[in-house]
């Protein structure tokens, strides 16, 4: 669809399309029916294995990750690159938040990365209490990184930022945007992630849908934090 300019189509067939993998998806990641078998006489084996190096979908997230840095990789060097041929870093007519927001943003992106890479010992405890906990840890963590966001959108919209005036805010509003694919993303794994927990189907047997998340997750802090110190620190660096 987007081939012949038909974009409304396009965007209608990816929403169909994602909602058909979050469908195919939610009948995976079940406990095995019983943890081992016999598989000869006397022979006893396990059912699966709970170990992460042994997770096929683990090490494909890990895939996605690196992915998804070399992307990000190559919007910093596009930035770095037109920074460093500016004759003023920022150039004329484009200036940086002040560095109480990049704190703000950055910290609470730690924050949100921190309760979810905490959320996975809640299933070490068979209570429902702990259930509601990581739901909540979850739930919290993504108000974290929907508020970083936010807080980007606001300080760069207070200091100007247009994108079409000159190549360096156009790089900083990629940034920006990338970041912003990012926290949809998330916030959609979060939901994902929410439902299972209601549905009882995330359990200590059955957790391949939070191990998957978190690479993703850290990595999404990992390049926010990384471009608010870039678009930051550079032109700073450069004087």
């Amino acid at each position: 669809m987007l081939t012949v300019e038909l974009a409304v189509a396009a965007f209608a067939f990816g929403a169909v399309a994602i909602v058909a993998v979050l469908r195919w998806l939610w009948a995976t990641d079940l406990p095995p029916p019983r943890p081992r078998i016999e598989a000869a006489q006397g022979v006893q084996l396990p059912v699966g294995s709970s170990r992460l190096a042994d997770s096929h979908s683990w090490w494909a997230s890990l895939i996605l990750v690196a992915v998804d840095m070399t992307v990000f990789a190559s919007f910093v060097y596009a930035h770095v690159h037109v920074a460093m041929a500016a004759d003023t870093c920022p150039p004329p007519g484009a200036a940086l938040p002040a560095l109480r927001w990049p704190w703000a943003s950055a910290a609470l992106l730690a924050m949100g990365s921190l309760l979810m890479a905490t959320a996975p010992r809640r299933l070490r405890d068979a209570d429902p209490r702990a259930q509601r906990v990581l739901r909540l840890q979850v739930a919290l963590a993504m108000l974290c990184v929907a508020g970083a966001f936010g807080i980007d959108l606001l300080a760069q919209a207070q200091a100007g930022l247009n994108p079409q005036a000159q190549a360096w805010s156009a790089t900083v509003a990629m940034l920006l945007a990338y970041q912003g694919l990012h926290v949809v993303v998330l916030m959609m794994m979060g939901a994902y992630l929410l439902a299972r927990s209601f549905s009882g189907r995330l359990q200590p047997q059955a957790r391949a849908t939070l191990d998957n998340t978190l690479p993703l997750w850290h990595c999404a802090t990992l390049q926010g934090i990384g471009g608010l110190l870039l678009v930051q620190g550079l032109p700073r660096l450069l004087g």
